[in-house]
């Protein structure tokens, strides 16, 4: 190997690991938000009492206005606006009392049951809702579309509140 190819090859390989570098610090890393510095080690394991981690979908992703919220334990919610911004809040103890109940005595099972013949609202431009409810530590995953939660029931109306 002559000096050229040798000085060719670090120029490539420092070029390629100055452009790596800068498309990570901007355009990777402000996509991350604050979850990469909020990361604290000690949560590793804990198991989660209550949440609920709701998204929408369907026609909305063409409109890009889609929204998503997390609802925790402590009434605290996050919501995720099409544009981007996050609404924090405190749910009124009410709403919360009425979900916490509803989620306690609604069939969590069944309504996590895949149900492969659906109509789907989200097929025809429409709106159809993904929940991941996580109660003492199991997770149910339910969906308007995909399982037997219906768009009707008392328990998607209430989430819907939210």
């Amino acid at each position: 190997m002559n000096k050229n190819i040798k000085s060719t090859l670090l120029v490539t390989f420092l070029m390629g690991f100055i452009t790596g570098f800068y498309i990570f610090i901007f355009g990777y890393m402000p996509n991350m938000g604050s979850f990469s510095f909020n990361f604290d080690p000690r949560d590793i394991g804990k198991q989660v009492a209550f949440q609920i981690v709701a998204d929408s979908y369907g026609g909305c992703m063409m409109a890009s206005s889609c929204t998503s919220f997390v609802l925790d334990n402590d009434r605290g919610y996050r919501f995720f606006r099409p544009d981007g911004e996050v609404v924090t809040g405190i749910l009124p103890e009410e709403l919360m009392e009425t979900i916490q109940k509803l989620v306690n005595v609604a069939p969590l099972d069944d309504y996590s049951e895949v149900e492969e013949s659906k109509s789907c609202a989200s097929y025809v431009d429409g709106v159809d809702y993904r929940y991941e409810i996580t109660v003492s530590g199991e997770t149910y995953i339910l969906d308007t579309c995909k399982t037997a939660l219906d768009k009707n029931s008392d328990f998607h109306n209430a989430l819907l509140k939210i």
